[in-house]
């Protein structure tokens, strides 16, 4: 039956040494991003996420056009 099965399920497949993250102002700083979205939720994900200090790649695809209105900054005070 699904209603006795857990929502989500975390299975440990190895273990690994643990990674630290940078100690400053910045809590991101050193997490590489990859963003191939192009309308809002994703640049808008992304660039939030450049604030806290990680590096992000956008990627672009010549046949995908980017539309401005749909890439535009949405957050408070732009």
């Amino acid at each position: 039956m699904l209603n006795a099965k857990p929502v989500a399920e975390i299975t440990k497949i190895a273990d690994s040494d643990q990674i630290l993250f940078p100690k400053g102002d910045r809590s991101f700083r050193g997490i590489k991003i990859l963003d191939l979205k192009r309308i809002l939720a994703g640049p808008i994900a992304a660039h939030t996420l450049a604030e806290q200090g990680s590096d992000v790649l956008m990627i672009a695809f010549e046949h995908l056009p980017q539309i401005h209105e749909h890439v535009m900054d949405t957050i408070h005070d732009k």
